[in-house]
């Protein structure tokens, strides 16, 4: 009996085992015929995957950077990677060029031929994509190039390529539309060019030679090199000495509908350190903005303790202001509480504990009703922006500040010190040894609760005339400001040869060490022209 009962026992547990085992084969049949249909279904094993995702999405530092595409990491290395960067590189990599051969980084030069390592693919969908590859980029796809000079004494000078702008030159000449300062760079060094599917570019028979990621590009003897293809990451260097300037460059989707619609500005920029180390400060210059051919902004970060603050509100600083206004256009109201939760959400993000900077941050855009420009200025610290006629009219430049200082000697900030709980005395001049009152980073300062804060000042908006073409903003840090007034900026400004802003700022720097000026000095002077104005 017990014999039979076992044996009957493990009949029964076979048929279970092959029931089992034919369920489950017909579930997977199924399974992958919904997968062939292209359902999308999600594997036990990638449940846990989502969900510790949609849990990283509640951390708050990890939900605002996302917009950016960084991490946290990321962004304490210094790294700067937008969303729509990383699109638009991905897409202008597979762009290959439809008949001229190009030089790559390495010497090695690429004709549109497949890897034969590359999967293989459909017939059809190979010819599309091979359609695809041999026609030009239409506008709509092109991406924008962005230039940044990443040392020297243009630290900072940016130019931004939008739709409209296929070739131009870089160098040291005013000729250029691209003027980058350095004794190392030839009058004409470089020209770039979008050929219709690639930014290319190529150096001019320079004297010191061109270098891409490390890479020679310069033809010999002076002769102009080859034209060379650009992609999103790549360094180029204008020289061969370890200090010749690096300028870095980026792509991101180009908005702009008509060429030649995207605000441009003539813009100067020079950063001079004080000590032998690196400059502490920090410059910001996007015009046209990302994602908005219209506006443009432009930034002096002054740090304190290191140059850390200061770097990651230049890196914060265009990605906040750009997603914050979503593409939008402001009007004659400005942009006062934009602006103002552009200030907060950089401080918080950036979560420096010991180091802080000043921020000055001008937006500046094309009015839709009358084609004007207008601006609207914001700052915390004391680096300032100022406003005048450069030539002056009639002698009267009409020069001055359009924010304040913001600083512990002044009465009205020791006084909110004190109401936040500082007990600062009547004669006190710094906040446990900081001369500001208001900052960005410091998160150890603020914590305790001293009155230390990130809102900044923002300013009225400010209509130019636009039948004027001598109207330039300037936005300085301490540096200038020290031993400058905005008359006396404005009388070197009309001074200048022709009006030349690359001539002042350069009489501007050696005369504030004249007048010892000890302190970094960035400065960025804006002519408030539009590009049509000029030609």
């Amino acid at each position: 009996m017990t014999l039979v009962t076992a044996l009957v026992a493990a009949c029964a547990c076979a048929c279970v085992a092959l029931v089992k085992r034919a369920f489950d084969g017909r579930r997977g049949d199924a399974r992958s015929t919904r997968d062939a249909r292209g359902t999308e279904v999600m594997k036990e094993e990638d449940f846990s995957t989502s969900k510790g995702a949609a849990a990283a999405d509640d951390d708050p530092v990890k939900k605002r950077l996302s917009f950016s595409g960084m991490s946290a990491s990321s962004l304490a290395s210094g790294g700067e990677e937008e969303e729509s960067s990383r699109v638009t590189a991905t897409r202008a990599d597979r762009i290959e060029e439809e008949t001229t051969t190009t030089t790559t980084a390495n010497g090695v030069s690429t004709n549109g031929t497949k890897s034969l390592s590359a999967p293989s693919t459909p017939t059809r969908d190979a010819s599309r994509e091979k359609r695809e590859r041999q026609t030009p980029t239409s506008p709509s796809k092109r991406p924008a190039m962005k230039l940044e000079v990443l040392g020297g004494a243009s630290q900072g000078a940016t130019f931004v390529a939008s739709l409209g702008v296929d070739e131009f030159t870089v160098g040291r000449g005013r000729v250029n539309k691209f003027v980058v300062e350095s004794v190392e760079v030839s009058t004409v060094h470089a020209k770039f060019r979008w050929d219709g599917a690639a930014w290319t570019m190529r150096d001019l028979g320079s004297l010191n030679g061109t270098r891409v990621n490390g890479s020679t590009i310069s033809g010999g003897n002076r002769a102009p090199g080859p034209w060379q293809k650009i992609t999103h990451g790549d360094v180029i260097k204008l020289g061969e000495r370890d200090s010749s300037p690096r300028v870095s460059v980026s792509f991101f989707r180009d908005v702009s509908v008509i060429g030649t619609t995207a605000l441009t500005l003539p813009t100067v920029v020079r950063v001079e350190g004080a000590k032998p180390t690196k400059s502490e400060d920090r410059v910001l210059v996007e015009c046209p903005l990302r994602g908005n051919p219209s506006v443009g902004v432009f930034c002096v970060f002054d740090g304190h303790g290191g140059s850390e603050a200061a770097e990651r509100a230049r890196h914060l600083f265009p990605e906040v202001i750009a997603r914050r206004l979503g593409g939008k256009v402001p009007d004659h109201e400005g942009v006062r509480e934009l602006l103002e939760s552009s200030f907060i959400e950089s401080d918080e993000t950036m979560a420096v504990e010991y180091e802080g900077c000043t921020a000055s941050v001008v937006l500046v855009w094309r009015d839709a009703l009358s084609g004007g420009l207008m601006f609207q200025a914001a700052n915390v610290g004391d680096s300032s922006v100022a406003y005048g006629r450069a030539p002056a009219l009639n002698g009267d430049h009409g020069a001055r500040y359009i924010t304040p200082e913001h600083k512990v000697r002044h009465a009205e900030e020791r006084n909110r010190l004190n109401r936040a709980g500082a007990e600062l005395p009547p004669e006190a001049t710094r906040l446990y040894g900081l001369a500001l009152s208001r900052a960005l980073g410091d998160k150890f300062l603020k914590d305790q609760n001293v009155g230390l804060i990130a809102h900044p000042f923002v300013s009225e908006v400010v209509r130019v005339d636009s039948k004027s073409q001598d109207f330039v903003l300037t936005i300085a840090s301490d540096g200038l400001w020290d031993v400058f007034t905005p008359e006396e900026v404005y009388d070197v400004m009309r001074e200048a040869p022709d009006g030349c802003l690359h001539a002042a700022s350069q009489s501007l720097i050696l005369n504030a060490r004249r007048r010892r000026s000890v302190d970094d000095i960035s400065f960025i002077a804006v002519r408030l022209w539009l590009e049509k104005d000029l030609q």
